[in-house]
C-alpha cells in the first residue's frame, strides 16, 4: 500500500478539467491508498467535478480507505453545501 497521495484541484475544477482529474483519480486509487484532496485553491467549481469526488468516495469507502479535504475554499465548500453532500463527503 502506498502512502497517502494528494490530488490538487485547479482554480477551475469544471468539466473541462474533469477527464483529466478523471485519470488522475484513477491511478492514484489503483495505487490503494487514501487520497487528500487539496481544494484550497478552488475558486469555480461544477457538480461534474463534484460527481466525480462522490464517486471517488463511493469507490474508496468500498475499499476501507477514506478521503481527506485539504484546507477547501470557501468555494469549494459552498458548492458542496448547495448540493447537500457536506455530510456524504465528510467535508466538516
Amino acid at each position: 500500500m502506498a502512502d497517502e497521495i494528494t490530488v490538487v484541484l485547479t482554480e477551475n475544477a469544471t468539466i473541462a478539467q474533469a477527464d483529466t482529474l478523471l485519470h488522475e483519480l484513477n491511478e492514484v486509487y489503483l495505487l490503494g491508498s487514501s487520497i487528500t484532496i487539496d481544494a484550497s485553491q478552488v475558486v469555480k467549481i461544477d457538480s461534474a467535478v463534484i460527481q466525480l469526488l462522490v464517486s471517488l468516495k463511493k469507490s474508496l469507502t468500498v475499499s476501507d480507505l477514506t478521503i481527506h479535504w485539504e484546507s477547501p475554499s470557501s468555494a469549494f465548500v459552498s458548492a458542496v453545501k448547495a448540493l447537500a453532500l457536506t455530510d456524504y463527503l465528510s467535508l466538516q
